[in-house]
């Protein structure tokens, strides 16, 4: 039962995020210009993915059970389907499935290889912030790449790349000795 509702409630979300991004949209009228490629929809996404994770860790809290955090990558992927779109509907499940987990087990692994270093007791919660931390990253990360590349119709991940603007590496020495690699671009 609780499932049901909790499904209800995301597909709800979504298909108002969504419906409410259309009402805005002008009419065509007499002699209307041929439609445009299609918007992007990333403020929806965004919205969902915000909306669908305060819901989720508020039903979580006070039911005491991690059913209801499904809301949280479940509300995007309605914005995704309420748009059409479900290969970027399978995309944001995933992305909002696994970076936020990938980030909770990487947080964990960092800050419980630290309390061991110090010999402070398993039991005192040790690893617990580096899990808070690493999951908000992967969320964060996770509605960023949503919102970024799979919310925009008419871009692709290999375009992305081919342009002057897509990614780019960097490369830097330090003056302390090492170096800095890394990637970057715009959203």
């Amino acid at each position: 039962m609780l499932a049901i509702r909790l499904l209800s409630v995301v597909f709800g979300i979504g298909g108002l995020l969504a419906s409410s991004a259309r009402c805005f949209g002008q009419a065509p009228g007499p002699g209307a210009v041929p439609e445009a490629p299609p918007e992007s929809y990333s403020f929806e996404i965004a919205g969902a993915a915000v909306l669908g994770g305060a819901l989720a860790a508020g039903l979580a809290v006070r039911s005491h059970s991690a059913a209801p955090l499904l809301i949280y990558p479940l509300a995007p992927f309605g914005v995704h389907i309420a748009h059409g779109r479900p290969g970027a509907a399978v995309g944001s499940l995933l992305a909002h499935v696994l970076l936020p987990a990938l980030g909770l087990a990487t947080g964990w692994a960092i800050d419980d290889s630290s309390c061991h270093v110090v010999n402070v007791d398993a039991e005192a919660g040790c690893g617990e912030w580096g899990k808070v931390v690493g999951a908000l990253i992967g969320v964060t990360v996770a509605t960023s790449f949503d919102a970024g590349v799979l919310a925009r119709p008419g871009a692709s991940l290999r375009s992305a790349a081919s342009e002057p603007e897509g990614i780019r590496p960097s490369f830097a020495m330090r003056r302390q000795g090492g170096f800095v690699v890394g990637l970057s671009t715009r959203f």
